[in-house]
């Protein structure tokens, strides 16, 4: 395997957390799972930053953040900017009106196992984000 083979690499995923505790948990998980694990960003102006420069193939983020934004806010920025595929964790199941899925598609609601943490990322990675930007014809 070589790094320049993008087919072969691991997947990149942005955690955005802002309790370091849980934030260095994900990372572990994500590491025993196989994926390369970037960040933390704890909170949502940070993740946005991190998320233009890393640039990875998922992020991976709390909807409660630290700071002025939440990641209901940052991930619709990220996806607005880059696309990207995003995975909301919460504490509380969605509900009407407004479901939290909206600017990212998919979710996982805590506590949650390790099975659980795979089988959405790999949902995630492979189901192209209803929201993805349109390519210009």
């Amino acid at each position: 395997m070589t790094p320049a083979d993008p087919a072969k690499r691991k997947s990149r995923v942005l955690v955005v957390e802002d309790e370091a505790i849980i934030a260095c948990d994900l990372q572990r998980q994500l590491g025993e799972l196989g994926y390369e694990p970037m960040g933390p960003a704890m909170r949502g102006e940070e993740a946005i930053d991190l998320a233009g420069s890393l640039r990875p193939d998922l992020v991976l983020m709390d909807i409660r953040l630290a700071g002025a934004m939440n990641g209901m806010d940052a991930a619709a920025d990220i996806r607005a900017q880059w696309g990207l595929p995003i995975v909301l964790l919460t504490a509380l199941p969605p509900g009407p009106p407004a479901t939290p899925t909206e600017p990212a598609g998919h979710m996982l609601i805590k506590p949650f196992t390790k099975e659980g943490l795979r089988t959405v990322l790999e949902l995630a990675l492979v189901k192209p984000p209803a929201l993805m930007p349109k390519e210009p014809k």
